[in-house]
């Protein structure tokens, strides 16, 4: 995969899953702290040149191995809220909105009550030209 907009076919998802797998189980081992700092590393890769589903599977990760207050104690939710409203980085709001996506599918029910803080953030993000 490489950078750039163009859709994450199942398949690429696939082949990343045994070792975004793998280091979820490595973060689940660790102390709090070295979780913790897991965490802000995958916050500051979401405007990077990271590769978007990797990242936001393995924040996914953190915040689920730290639970869900994580997104509010370590500043997950506002840190996505600025990669979205960000109008100089196209890929910072890529990446918020890709990290948002996997926050919902790996926390399920769990994300919904902090998701709503980055709802209306995200519908205006789908009328965005860019």
């Amino acid at each position: 995969m490489g950078s750039g907009n163009r859709a994450v076919s199942m398949d690429e998802i696939d082949a990343m899953v045994p070792g975004i797998a793998g280091k979820i189980a490595e973060m689940q081992a660790l102390p709090e702290p070295a979780a913790a700092e897991r965490l802000s590393g995958c916050l500051a890769a979401l405007g990077g040149d990271a590769e978007l589903k990797e990242t936001g599977f393995l924040l996914a990760g953190a915040v689920k191995c730290l639970k869900a207050r994580s997104l509010v104690s370590h500043g997950v939710l506002d840190r996505l809220e600025a990669c979205l409203n960000d109008k100089k980085q196209n890929r910072a709001r890529e990446g918020a909105c890709v990290a948002v996506e996997c926050l919902a599918l790996v926390l399920t029910a769990t994300f919904e009550p902090y998701a709503m803080k980055l709802l209306a953030t995200l519908v205006q993000r789908i009328g965005d030209k860019d």
